[in-house]
């Protein structure tokens, strides 16, 4: 009976990462949702592993970015996202780290910015929706000030 409920973990997990990468933590829980036993979640995610099915350095890059290409989003919150997703917290200042040597966090907050005060007139109010908008994507305080004064308002 153990072979099968091992069987049926493996499929599932295989399942579950047909559509996208995705974390340890994630098919763990995942597979807990599922109803199987933690020894069995264990030797599964084990065999993922050993045939190279995850690999959450890996997903982690992968995630972060698409994130940044697609969603504009600074390295604060890639690194609480991936948080959220189970990945290790070494892996996630290895993956931020080689992240900083490959995008210009400045660039992708003042593209952000300027698709954001599109249309928008300065004011008190701007600024600050601007402000909020920026922190929420993932920005550092640092960058968030100096992309807005550099913005070109209409």
């Amino acid at each position: 009976m153990e072979e099968v409920s091992k069987k049926g973990a493996k499929e599932v997990a295989l399942k579950i990462l047909s559509s996208r990468w995705r974390s340890e933590k994630e098919i763990e829980k995942r597979l807990k949702d599922k109803g199987f036993e933690e020894g069995t979640i264990e030797e599964t995610i084990s065999w993922l592993k050993e045939f190279g099915y995850t690999d959450d350095e890996k997903f982690g890059h992968q995630w972060a970015k698409y994130r940044i290409e697609n969603r504009s989003y600074g390295l604060i919150r890639i690194s609480y996202e991936l948080n959220e997703k189970g990945v290790d917290r070494q892996i996630i200042t290895t993956i931020v780290d080689r992240l900083r040597d490959e995008f210009d966090e400045r660039k992708i907050a003042m593209a952000a910015a300027e698709k954001k005060v599109k249309g928008m007139q300065k004011s008190q109010s701007a600024l600050r929706k601007l402000y909020g908008y920026l922190m929420r994507k993932g920005f550092p305080p640092t960058i968030v000030i100096d992309v807005m004064e550099d913005i070109e308002w209409e």
